[in-house]
This record gives C-alpha cells, sequence and structure tokens, in this order.
C-alpha cells in the first residue's frame, strides 16, 4: 500500500488534535501582533486569538510559511519512506505560502533527484474551513488506504467547484487590507449598507449590497438556494459574534446536510474583520488549474 502523507499550512483552520488523529502535517503561518510574533495554532487557540485583538486601528499581519519549513517537512516525509506527498496550500492569490511550497520542492528535487517520492502541490483558491475540511476528508481517505488518484481526484472536484460568499459587520478591516475600497467602506459604514462578498477561483468580489446585517444573511440563504449543488453539502462560518440566528436561518432554509459551524481563524480575520457570517458550497465546475 501507497504511504501517503499531506502537508497543510494552519490558514486551514485545522485544529492540532484532529490534525495528530489523522496524521495531517501542519506548517503555521506567522501571525504579528503589536511587536510580538507567534506562529498561528501552536501558539494560541482561534479563540484565544480573539482575545488578543488590539483595540485601535492596529491590525494584525500574517506571514506565509516559509520555504525551508516546507524543505524541512519534505526531507521528514522522504526519511518516514512517504511515496506519495500532498501539499495543500492557502489561496496562491493572498499568499506566497503556495510559491514557497514550490520553491521547497524544486530545492528537495536537486538535492535528492531520485528520491522515488511524488510530489503533488495543490493551490486551494480558498480560507479557512474551505480547505481546512477537505483536507481532513482527504488524510481519512488515506487512513482507510484510498490511492493516491483517488485522494487527489477528490480534492480537485472540491477545490474546482468551491463557491464562497460572505458578509462582515464591521468595514474597518475590509478597508484597511483592501478587500474594499475606502469611500465604499466609509459609506457603507454610514448607510448600514452590508456588501455580500464572493470567492471564487481565488478572487473575491462584492457580489451585491444590502442594507442591515438581517437581510445580509437572508440574502446569503438565497445565494445558496439558488447556486448549491447536488451534493446539497454547505459549510457555515463565522467569527466572534454569536452565530445562532444565522446557523438557525441557513438549517431551516437548506433544510440539507450541513458541517458543524467553523470558527475562521487569523488569515481571515485579518483581511475581513473578527465579525463574519458566510455559507461555502460546492457548485458549478471550473476549469481552474489545481494540481502542478
Amino acid at each position: 500500500m501507497q504511504k501517503i502523507r499531506i502537508l497543510v499550512d494552519t490558514a486551514s483552520d485545522i485544529d492540532l488534535k484532529a490534525a495528530e488523529k489523522y496524521d495531517v502535517k501542519l506548517l503555521p503561518m506567522t501571525v504579528t501582533i503589536g511587536q510580538k510574533e507567534y506562529k498561528e495554532a501552536y501558539d494560541f487557540t482561534k479563540e484565544e486569538f480573539y482575545t488578543m485583538l488590539p483595540e485601535g486601528d492596529e491590525i494584525p499581519t500574517t506571514a506565509q510559511v516559509p520555504p525551508f519549513e516546507f524543505l524541512d517537512a519534505i526531507k521528514a516525509a522522504y526519511k518516514d519512506d512517504v511515496k506519495e506527498l500532498i501539499i495543500v496550500t492557502i489561496n496562491q492569490k493572498a499568499s506566497s505560502t503556495y510559491n514557497s511550497a514550490q520553491l521547497a520542492r524544486k530545492m528537495f528535487e536537486n538535492d535528492i533527484p531520485d528520491s522515488g517520492m511524488n510530489i503533488y502541490i495543490i493551490n486551494t483558491m480558498a480560507y479557512s474551513a474551505c480547505y481546512g475540511y477537505p483536507v481532513l476528508q482527504a488524510a481519512k481517505m488515506a487512513k482507510d488506504g484510498k490511492p493516491v488518484e483517488v485522494i487527489l481526484n477528490y480534492l480537485e472536484n472540491w477545490f474546482s467547484r468551491l463557491e464562497v460568499y460572505f458578509t462582515v459587520f464591521d468595514l474597518k478591516y475590509a478597508k484597511k487590507s483592501g478587500r474594499i475600497g475606502t469611500a465604499a467602506a466609509i459609506a457603507g459604514e454610514l448607510l448600514g449598507i452590508k456588501p455580500i462578498m464572493c470567492l471564487t477561483g481565488g478572487d473575491s468580489v462584492t457580489y451585491q449590497k444590502v442594507r442591515g446585517i438581517p437581510k445580509a444573511m437572508d440574502a446569503l440563504l438565497e445565494i445558496a438556494k439558488e447556486k448549491i449543488g447536488e451534493d446539497k453539502q454547505y459549510i457555515l462560518f463565522h467569527g466572534k459574534n454569536d452565530p445562532k440566528e444565522f446557523i438557525k436561518l441557513m438549517k431551516d432554509g437548506l433544510k440539507e446536510k450541513t458541517l458543524d459551524p467553523n470558527l475562521i481563524g487569523p488569515c481571515i480575520v485579518i483581511n475581513a474583520g473578527p465579525e463574519v457570517v458566510g455559507v461555502a458550497f460546492l457548485g458549478d465546475k471550473r476549469d481552474d488549474e489545481i494540481i502542478c
């Protein structure tokens, strides 16, 4: 049986216990708050991160997983006689982590050209549980003895069909990160306008605008009803805000299988803010290049 291992960065919001249970290697993003650097997931939990957020206009920053950390993990897999190594990363358009993984693979192949280990790198074009969930499913498949081709096909299908829609309650973070223009953010704050953001194929755009949080949540439900694929499976995610009302709305409206709601971690918070609700599901297949 092929020995398969999966590497993924911590922006996937997979917790350490789940990673250990399913033999997933988690490589930490670096989060800087004030003058102090932290290793995401290892130095704090997601819940602890929210208590560490500074007051005022200061917003924490994140840094990619550097190539040498990928290289160390690749060499460790080789020493463990792994034959099929799957590396999964945060959206390439938002982080250089994907490029770090590619560079590390080249360095490894130059050092050990006849290693006999296949290395696949997957650009998820996604964030948080939107790629953390399928990674854990892929790891379960590997534990169950599924061949690498089946696992890669599963991941390719997921990421080439993934659609994400969300709204932010406070536009300060989105304005600072450039996700929403300054003028639009100021107008939104004055008029109570909430943008419905769409992420598909790695690009985040404003899908529509509504006034007020209740209407924004209603809009997310209607979008999901219209666009969700035959699988009828969806993921709900949220920030530090109480998500009970949103979760009930979506479960009552869709009446289909959902996964446990997911608390978003630093990489989303830093760009969208700590108060967010959203839904992700599989829609129509796109022609994206996922695996290299």
